[in-house]
């Protein structure tokens, strides 16, 4: 019965917001907001727009069942051959306090004498097929949107999970390593691009750890 009178509230709350769309261009677009708000169907500060782009990136049944398949295959890696094992090198993140979706990630390198800058970037084709539901709907989100009232992801949020490069877990990377000679230039002959293995030994933020190590910088240079 409870199960019953919440589908009739979401019935309803749909209707109600659908016939208030419609009216908004008779009573106006903010009467229609407060009402909305004073009715409690939308949250207060909640606009159209917002909630077209909550539409936009709410997972899909489809994407659903397309996730417990995922997780099925988990232990397949069809890079696995291909794939290089940077778990050696020291590497760490540079993001905001409160982001979740780690995506990317950097490590430095001397080899014979060369530095070699590595960029990891969180790699999907280990968990997503080309052109499966999940990437289809990705590309078309586009990217992740971060607001004041919370992040709506470009992928749903359990994959998310399986692919962001968090502190001390093995992850699956794309890794370009950018050779530099001595003078700066780079050496495109010897970069590489390679699918990867890395492992997150620090994770730095822009509020607190980057401005700390710039100020030992200038410090060092005087």
């Amino acid at each position: 019965m409870h199960a019953y009178q919440q589908q009739l509230d979401v019935n309803y709350q749909r209707v109600v917001t659908d016939e208030l769309v419609q009216l908004e261009g008779n009573i106006g677009s903010m009467a229609a907001q407060n009402l909305l708000i004073s009715m409690g169907v939308w949250r207060p500060n909640e606009t159209g727009v917002l909630r077209k782009w909550r539409a936009l990136y709410r997972p899909t049944i489809e994407e659903k069942e397309a996730m417990i398949h995922v997780k099925k295959r988990a232990c397949i890696d069809r890079n696995a051959v291909n794939r290089l094992d940077l778990r050696h090198l020291h590497t760490f993140t540079i993001d905001d306090e409160s982001t979740f979706e780690v995506d990317d990630a950097l490590s430095i390198e001397d080899i014979d004498g060369h530095k070699v800058l590595w960029v990891h970037i969180a790699d999907p084709t280990r968990w997503l097929d080309l052109n499966d539901v999940l990437d289809r709907n990705a590309r078309r989100r586009g990217k992740s949107t971060y607001l004041p009232t919370g992040t709506m992801t470009m992928l749903p949020f359990e994959i998310v999970e399986l692919l962001s490069l968090e502190s001390a877990e093995d992850k699956p990377a794309l890794s370009v390593g950018i050779v530099q000679h001595e003078d700066g230039s780079i050496d495109m002959r010897k970069s590489v691009l390679r699918p990867s293995s890395v492992a997150v030994d620090e994770r730095l933020t822009y509020q607190v750890d980057l401005p700390v190590r710039i100020l030992r910088l200038q410090l060092h240079a005087k």
